[in-house]
């Protein structure tokens, strides 16, 4: 197995830092989501003075594990670690750290904390897991299943049938989580039936081909649900072959607001996109950040509580957003604006990196320049 060895940020200026953090990405430096994350990560690092190391898993849970074991055991430890852990080697890695001593945080969650119990949560069994930066995917799952309903229902005739079908990532516990988002949603009404549910393995071009598969077994596929926006992506990627018009025909959506995806909406090609969480990195830096300076209540003990709250963007407010179609305005927010630390900002204040004041600050960004 191949490792993605990336070292950004003026590595060779670490003792010019006073923090030095590494990211193990779970993927490879291709994949767009987390190079949008990592992206992000690296520009609120350089905007708080910190050295910010990458490390890419190449999507591989061992490679992952084996990364951390080599991090835990170099002669030059980080002073913090951020990576998204995978069920099937979260004890191992947990354990690595935990004996290194090196605080860590963790991002979203690819596992189902009910079947490692044994973690519990944040600092009450490993004390140095700070806490983790993830999003209610159930509650995504519901909140792009009703807007695609809502369009389905102002667009098509009325007092219809709708057939709903998702197409959906893996089966771990973020993608499981999204399409019981889906099924909760649609099996609630009685206006729905769901013809099918397949993974793609968040692959683009499967779930393209899954699409035709589905186009041509069903006679009617009014909604299209996809687990992320490379997904849905690729089922425009093949719709010329159906004859099918989006937003038309059918109501199509994804997950992580990726700026092709925002572009496809303004385009009127694509419903709808549900995330915020393209910002999870830069807010574990930040939160790293205030900790390290002895800002209170950063990290609480068992906190289990989501900690961005997903947005959806769709035909109706893509005015507001569609500035995040362009890749390169991303990069233009300073992110030291949201530390408390930084800015001395009171507890009531704490922590408004929310999608909306990104937008907020980003326009200034923009307006200045």
């Amino acid at each position: 197995m191949r490792y993605y060895w990336g070292i950004f940020l003026f590595f060779f200026a670490t003792l010019s830092f006073g923090l030095n953090i590494t990211l193990v990405n779970p993927t490879n430096k291709e994949e767009t989501f987390w190079a949008l994350i990592t992206e992000l990560m690296q520009k609120s690092a350089l905007d708080l003075n910190v050295n910010l190391t990458v490390y890419y898993s190449d999507s591989h849970r061992i490679v992952q594990s084996e990364l951390i074991e080599k991090i835990v055991t170099a002669k030059n430890k980080p002073d913090y670690v951020v990576f998204l852990p995978y069920g099937g080697s979260i004890i191992r890695s947990f354990n690595a750290l935990e004996k290194a001593k090196i605080p860590f945080v963790t991002l979203e969650r690819a596992f189902d904390i009910n079947k490692v119990s044994e973690i519990a949560l944040p600092q009450e069994v490993y004390k140095y897991w700070l806490g983790e930066i993830y999003n209610d995917n159930v509650e995504a799952g519901k909140l792009l299943s009703s807007s695609l309903y809502h369009f389905a229902k102002e667009n098509l005739p009325k007092e219809k049938t709708h057939h709903a079908i998702a197409i959906n990532g893996d089966y771990y516990a973020e993608s499981l989580d999204r399409a019981e988002g889906f099924s909760h949603f649609y099996k609630s009404k009685n206006d729905v039936i769901i013809n099918q549910i397949l993974p793609a393995r968040w692959s683009r071009e499967e779930a393209g081909r899954l699409f035709l598969k589905l186009h041509h077994r069903y006679e009617k596929n009014e909604i299209v649900w996809a687990a992320s926006d490379q997904m849905a992506l690729g089922v425009l990627d093949v719709i010329e072959q159906t004859g099918l018009m989006p937003n038309k025909d059918f109501f199509l959506g994804g997950f992580d607001l990726i700026p092709e995806a925002i572009k496809a909406i303004e385009d009127n090609r694509m419903t709808a996109s549900v995330g915020g969480h393209f910002l999870q990195g830069a807010w574990a830096l930040i939160k790293i950040y205030d900790h390290h300076h002895n800002v209170p209540n950063v990290f609480k003990k068992g906190d289990s509580t989501p900690f961005i709250k997903p947005s959806v963007i769709d035909r109706y407010n893509i005015d507001q957003y569609k500035v995040l179609a362009d890749r390169k305005n991303l990069s233009k927010v300073d992110f030291s604006k949201f530390s408390v630390h930084h800015n001395s900002l009171n507890d009531d204040k704490q922590y408004q990196l929310t999608l909306e004041s990104f937008i907020e600050k980003l326009n200034v960004s923009l307006q200045i320049q």
